[in-house]
């Protein structure tokens, strides 16, 4: 009789093991270990993304409104995390992201498409802007929108190798002609160093308004000079010719390089109109021996990426960066996508898997929020709850996805609606240890009014307004974050929700 009881009472501690290494609130299956993938977009917003990889980190760099002296001023921000879907810039922890510096202190301002990279001890910030100078602005063509005219290539040197010291100020590349150049992006070949931007064929931008891709020649060793041989005279590499890189716009723009298994060179860039729904990335490949000839780069046949309002919903794939997994296996595209069809420059992150045939990229698409496995040896710490085993308001309901619908994204076939606007869902669970962490709300909104939606939420208590913006259709679901501080044991999450939302479950990230 005490055998069979040992036996039965091992079965039971066999079997609470087991539930709590799957359900951090116990055997009610209310929270689900995620740890091995990833849902997109991982941003809920954001322009021309720039994840940059070094020894075991991932930077992110951005430019965001930071107060100093009373005001808000924007600055160069980088934020640093060994998992390449957990680059989430948290201003309160100078661990997490860092300051490099103000755009006033350098005296440029509308600073676009920033990118990071370190080369020879040194990191360098890489990136557009306009400078602030009232006689160059005044001697711009365009005086209906002279700062976009105006807009050139800067670099800024950090002092040191910490990515997280000091950085000096925003120097002028000396390009020439001195045109209009965007996008910049750097590339380190055969012990030579250049440049690659997108740029008017003239001074003042054309009818339909077209980009080329250019190239020069950088000072061996010095990315913040032009070669002095070369003038910094640009240097043709790609013209928008084929019908997917004129529509709406006759653009080339967003060079992105990487190199394939064999070494070859490729340059991903975005090509079309960017608010347009035919924006696309396509890429070059480098055929002969110096990166500056024209004829040494092949143009694809078609995008590499493109709008699937078919089977993937995605929209307008565009300006991109590509970092390796952390085991350094896998290469990773991540690049925006519009919000929705026609949502022109509101954008989301998203992050892909980069494959190669040869020396070709290919990108199979996933579905809008497709749940992905992580990339190779990325290790997270992330609990769902699903928002149907929460606590509902009465007025709140239970949607079933049938599965086999085009658009059935919900996690577990199922999300909460909301009767009205004071309807809320109650989650509580067990923390795995006090301290940061990031909550995603995983939601759609279908609303008519297309306009910036906001609901609140409450952490523990603490009441802070959440950004819901339109996701197209009810059945498409997206994350918007939040960092919070979680207490030991119990916490507790109210979604307050509206009468157009739908809430499918919220994901803890632990740092």
């Amino acid at each position: 009789m005490k055998g069979k009881f040992r036996a039965f009472l091992g079965i039971l501690l066999a079997a609470a093991t087991l539930c709590g290494s799957l359900f951090l609130g116990g055997c009610g299956g209310d929270g689900e270990n995620m740890n091995d993938t990833f849902y997109n977009p991982i941003h809920l917003s954001g322009q021309d993304p720039w994840f940059y990889k070094h020894g075991e980190y991932y930077y992110h760099i951005l430019m965001k409104g930071v107060e100093r002296n009373g005001k808000t001023e924007t600055a160069f921000t980088i934020t640093r995390s060994k998992s390449l879907t957990t680059l989430y810039p948290d201003m309160d922890d100078p661990e997490t992201t860092h300051i490099a510096g103000f755009v006033a202190d350098s005296n440029i301002q509308s600073v676009w498409a920033p990118e990071i990279f370190f080369f020879k001890d040194h990191w360098y910030l890489l990136f557009t802007a306009a400078t602030t100078d009232e006689e160059f602005l005044a001697g711009q063509p365009d005086q209906t929108d002279r700062i976009d005219s105006a807009r050139r290539t800067y670099m800024i040197k950090s002092e040191t190798s910490d990515p997280f010291g000091n950085y000096g100020k925003a120097v002028k590349l000396g390009l020439s002609p001195d045109y209009r150049s965007i996008d910049a992006t750097f590339m380190d070949y055969n012990g030579r160093q250049y440049v690659i931007w997108a740029g008017w064929p003239n001074e003042m931008h054309t009818a339909f308004w077209q980009q080329n891709l250019y190239i020069t020649e950088l000072e061996t060793g010095d990315p913040t000079k032009v070669k002095a041989s070369s003038g910094g005279e640009r240097n043709l590499i790609s013209e928008p010719k084929a019908s997917w890189e004129r529509n709406s716009a006759s653009q080339n723009e967003g060079p992105c390089l990487v190199y394939a298994p064999d070494g070859t060179p490729v340059l991903l860039f975005s090509a079309s109109y960017s608010a347009s729904d035919c924006y696309c990335i396509g890429y070059l490949k480098m055929t002969g021996d110096d990166p500056i000839k024209q004829s040494s780069w092949e143009k694809c046949d078609k995008p590499l990426m493109e709008t699937d309002l078919l089977k993937t919903d995605v929209v307008s794939p565009g300006h991109n960066s590509v970092v390796k997994s952390p085991d350094g296996t896998e290469d990773w595209i991540v690049y925006h996508a519009a919000k929705y069809s026609g949502a022109g420059w509101s954008r989301t992150v998203r992050l892909q898997k980069l494959i190669w045939e040869g020396n070709t990229p290919k990108v199979e698409m996933s579905a809008w929020t497709e749940e992905l496995k992580l990339p190779s040896g990325d290790v997270t710490e992330k609990v769902r709850y699903e928002a149907e085993n929460a606590t509902l308001a009465d007025g709140c309901s239970v949607k079933k996805f049938e599965k086999g619908d085009n658009f059935s994204y919900a996690s577990k076939d199922r999300a909460v609606s909301f009767g009205s606007d004071a309807d809320t869902v109650t989650f509580k669970f067990q923390a795995k240890r006090a301290g940061k962490a990031v909550i995603s709300y995983r939601y759609s909104n279908a609303q008519a009014d297309k306009g910036a939606v906001t609901t609140i939420v409450r952490v523990n208590g603490e009441e802070s307004t959440l950004q819901t913006p339109y996701t197209g259709y009810e059945e498409l679901f997206t994350l918007s974050q939040q960092i919070v501080s979680l207490r030991e044991g119990e916490n507790t999450v109210t979604f307050s929700g509206r009468s157009n939302l739908l809430l499918d479950c919220i994901v803890v990230t632990y740092y």
